[in-house]
């Protein structure tokens, strides 16, 4: 039986509307999505389950679904998460160009850091609150540039592209891959941009 997803129950919990609190101390939508993060690094997207993470923490699988409704949404919720972890720029770095090297840098170690998130690139379109701080400011990162929106987007498109192709397991040859592919990147926009 294929159950019908709420896109208002992830959402709400995407953007941390109060939930049902727990009758079970430290189990709670956060917890549950700690412990589908570290399953998914440790044994890949296909390993995870409802019932794994149960396990994990040491709970009764239904239990989990008081939290999060099933296995889509807690994917959704673990992408979201894991987006909050990029580093946003600080005012040392100065220019759009280091700037963008450094967003590339933080997806590329994200997705290396969570190699199940390459399963997911173009499939899933997260609204959360962590993705959409994490998209505004790598569109700010091209702030100075004089590109349109659509431009910013394009651009953003191709390096994080470029990011997410180039972390698979860690090689010389995609490292050398990933620094050549970037520097042509930002010095074909720095022409463009003059």
């Amino acid at each position: 039986m294929v159950r019908k997803r709420d896109p208002a129950k992830t959402l709400a919990l995407l953007w941390k509307v109060p939930q049902p609190r727990s009758r079970k101390p430290g189990l709670g939508a956060d917890e549950i999505v700690r412990a589908g993060i570290a399953l998914a690094d440790a044994e890949g997207l296909a390993a995870l389950s409802m019932r794994g993470v149960a396990e994990r923490l040491g709970a009764g699988t239904m239990s989990l679904y008081t939290y999060v409704p099933g296995k889509d949404d807690l994917i959704d919720l673990m992408l979201d998460a894991v987006f909050g972890e990029t580093a946003r720029p600080g005012p040392e770095l100065t220019g759009w160009r280091a700037r963008l090297d450094h967003v590339a840098r933080q997806n590329r170690e994200l997705h290396r850091k969570h190699p199940w998130t390459l399963e997911l690139a173009g499939t899933r379109t997260v609204l959360g609150p962590q993705r959409t701080a994490k998209h505004e400011h790598e569109l700010a990162a091209l702030d100075g540039t004089g590109l349109t929106g659509q431009e910013r987007r394009s651009v953003l498109d191709l390096v994080l592209g470029h990011a997410r192709d180039t972390a698979h397991p860690a090689t010389e040859a995609a490292d050398h891959h990933f620094e050549f592919g970037l520097a042509l990147v930002l010095d074909g926009l720095a022409a463009r941009v003059g």
